[in-house]
């Protein structure tokens, strides 16, 4: 019995010690939605600077590409520490990889979104 009040005093004391609280979300997710009748071909460019340029983001930030059937959708995921700053540009396949294109301002980690979130961009 003293044995136990002895081992529960001690882990008390320990989890007081260290303020241990749960940990939170640990990776941000891209939701890439294809509302129209015709494909999509998307480029996803982020970083790991919030506050970079556009145009630095796109010639030096990592890049994943997707082709997106009507009516579909993709998802990614990446640590928060990776994705800090994105920018999406959609290109509407209607005719012969011909159509309509549309690139977003750069979102930034902080005042766009923060780290667990889902960020859906919808085309």
């Amino acid at each position: 019995m003293r044995t136990t009040r002895y081992f529960t005093a001690l882990t008390f004391i320990w989890l007081l010690a260290c303020s241990c609280t749960p940990p939170g979300p640990s990776q941000t997710s891209v939701r890439l939605v294809n509302n129209a009748s015709f494909p999509v071909h998307v480029d996803v460019y982020y970083g790991d600077n919030q506050n970079v340029l556009a145009s630095v983001l796109e010639e030096f930030g990592q890049h994943v590409e997707f082709f997106i059937e009507a009516g579909a959708s993709q998802e990614i995921s990446r640590d928060c520490d990776e994705l800090q700053a994105i920018m999406v540009k959609g290109d509407l396949q209607i005719l012969g990889g011909v159509g309509p294109s549309e690139t977003t301002r750069v979102y930034r980690d902080g005042s766009d979104f923060g780290c667990g979130d889902t960020i859906t961009f919808t085309f």
